[in-house]
Parts: structure tokens; sequence; C-alpha cells
């Protein structure tokens, strides 16, 4: 079955400030031209979103991705306003709220940090998944099916820190995070 895809990148500057999501997004537009992709930080620096082109490009998808760096164990503050805004009381639950019903959401996630710094002997005490869980919640009151997050651990580059073999390496594991999200949507 062929999936009307939906990345929403919540990269607050997705062009200029990311190695990582930035090339998963590429890599997976080469593996899926059909995708359609909502930039939130080249749509919306200021912040004030455009909650009907965002429900209406919702409505479209059967598979939702939030693609996004993990800050501070979260997304970052623009995705969280997108949802906040979007995910609105009779669009997406509540009286009349059964729009997003059935289809599937997916979080795409990236981390600075390796894998071991999210274990219970870890810097976070816990695995990712924990600080992830209020979109589960977020999922099953929209009526959405929540597929298991991808995350990439160690997807670090820093311009003028790191080199260039680094840069490289992340775009190689980026790359590899495209193929698993492929792999993933085709198996809904």
């Amino acid at each position: 079955m062929t999936h009307k895809v939906l990345i929403v990148s919540g990269h607050p500057a997705l062009e200029h400030g990311s190695t990582a999501n930035k090339a998963i997004i590429e890599a997976y537009r080469a593996l899926d031209p059909s995708v359609k992709v909502r930039d939130l930080g080249a749509l919306y620096p200021d912040f004030k979103i455009d909650v009907k082109a965002e429900q209406e490009a919702l409505v479209q998808a059967d598979v939702v991705v939030l693609d996004f760096p993990v800050y501070w164990y979260q997304v970052p503050a623009l995705m969280k306003k997108w949802i906040e805004d979007v995910f609105a009381h009779g669009f997406a639950y509540g009286t009349g709220g059964d729009k997003l019903k059935n289809r599937v959401m997916l979080l795409s996630c990236t981390t600075g940090s390796p894998k071991e710094a999210y274990t219970a002997e870890g810097p976070s005490k816990h695995p990712l998944d924990f600080y992830l869980n209020n979109y589960e919640q977020t999922a099953n009151l929209c009526g959405m099916k929540y597929a298991k997050p991808l995350i990439s651990y160690g997807m670090l580059y820093i311009p003028g820190v790191m080199d260039d073999k680094a840069k490289q390496a992340v775009i190689e594991k980026a790359k590899e995070h495209a193929k698993a999200l492929k792999a993933e949507i085709d198996a809904l």
C-alpha cells in the first residue's frame, strides 16, 4: 500500500542550522518523491502558525511524521506550539474532532547525545521513549495510531568545531535513518 506521507519538520532552522534532520528529510524525499514536507522553521519563524493551512495538510495525509531534534527531552518550542495550535478541539479531538482519526503518528527524532545517555545509568536516567510518551497519549486522544518512534542517537555535528569527517558520518547515519523510516512506513 502506498501511503500519503506528511513530514512536519520541527527544527527551527532546518536549512541553515541542521545537518542531521535536513539530511534525513532530503534522503527520505529521494526514496519517496511524493512526500509532503512542512518546514515549520521556514514557514513560521515568528511562531504565528497558519492553523487552517496546517490542518489542511494533515487531513491530506494518512501518515504524519513529526521529525525533530530532541531539545531538553522534548520537541523544539515551535513544534510544541504547532501541536497546541493545530491539534485543536473540534478538529483533532472533542466534539466533531475526528479529522485525524485512523491516521498514523510517527516520531522521527535525533539526539546529539549517544544512546548510552538515555539509560538508567546515564545522565538522563531514562530511555528517550520515557520522555516522549506524552505524544503517544496525544495520538490516542486524537484517535490516531501511534507508531514506535524512530530515534537516531549521537547525531552531533558542530560546524567550525568538528571536521568534515564528523559531518559526513552524521549524514550517513541520517541516510540510514531515512531508509529505516521508509521501511517502517511501508510496513504499516
